[in-house]
């Protein structure tokens, strides 16, 4: 049975201690995992806010790929109006904020304007915090 090395770290995204656990007989630097380590939290987050933001993603490629189809984009805005709404709650939980309120006028900006649709979506984004001690605590 091997024993765990112990190695002190912080979340890359959120900033919060970490504990991370090594096994002694990983063969690499445990030191080059510091800057690749997350928080459950955040680790969770991300992984569910990539597969949203892929879907996204695809609705604006397709308003891209056929400008002034209507049908194509009724359809867009049917989907964002089911993908930014969870696109902005994840954002909420990954920066420990209130997410920013839905609204049924972005699916509309969205399908207007696709090609500034990264734009549009950063500026739902919440400020992102520096851990705090209540953080730490939980």
């Amino acid at each position: 049975m091997n024993d765990l090395k112990v190695v002190d770290a912080r979340c890359k995204y959120c900033g919060i201690p970490l504990r991370l656990m090594v096994d002694a007989g990983y063969d690499h630097d445990p030191m080059k995992l510091l800057p690749l380590a997350c928080c459950n939290n955040c680790g969770d987050t991300r992984i569910d806010w990539r597969q949203v933001n892929w879907r996204i993603a695809r609705l604006v490629s397709l308003l891209i790929a056929n400008p002034g189809n209507e049908k194509i984009k009724e359809s867009a805005i049917k989907g964002f109006k089911v993908w930014v709404p969870e696109y902005l709650r994840l954002t909420g939980q990954f920066t420990r904020r209130t997410p920013t309120p839905w609204n049924d006028e972005i699916a509309h900006i969205l399908a207007d304007d696709p090609k500034k649709a990264g734009d549009t979506l950063k500026s739902l984004w919440p400020l992102k915090p520096k851990a705090t001690q209540q953080m730490i605590e939980v």
